[in-house]
């Protein structure tokens, strides 16, 4: 009977301290993004930890937080520039510059407006929008 007292102590302790210590791997992470060019920060850059739903965006200073396991992959992202890949690692604050992305626009096709036509004539479909319209759409 004592023996199966002890059992049963050692697994209600376990149950208690099991998750204890695997919440208390996460840890918030803070870090600043600057631009790789200019040394200035980078404000609206997201911060997404890959695999969750757990995203954040740098302020106007470039600086973050976000709650993280040590080992999982930050991905940090922004317009123009080229995502980076970070893993976690036992810092609780990081600094990175993101470089500038090169995919500028190779070609620029631009049409011609105010063209009159026969709407019959054309190719495709068009749609005539008149000015009584607009106005009633910003009321």
């Amino acid at each position: 009977m004592r023996k199966i007292l002890h059992v049963l102590l050692a697994f209600t302790l376990l149950f208690f301290i099991a998750p204890l210590s695997v919440e208390a791997q996460e840890k918030t992470l803070s870090g600043t993004i600057l631009a790789d060019d200019s040394k200035s920060p980078l404000p609206g850059v997201t911060i997404r930890v890959k695999g969750t739903r757990r995203l954040t965006q740098t302020d106007v200073n470039g600086k973050f937080t976000i709650r993280v396991n040590t080992g999982e992959v930050l991905q940090i992202s922004s317009v123009g520039y080229e995502t980076a890949d970070i893993k976690v690692g036992a810092a609780e604050n990081i600094g990175l510059s993101l470089k500038t992305a090169d995919n500028t626009l190779g070609e620029v096709v631009v049409t011609a407006m105010d063209i009159k036509r026969n709407p019959r004539s054309m190719g495709y479909s068009t749609q005539t929008l008149k000015g009584d319209e607009i106005q009633e759409t910003q009321r």
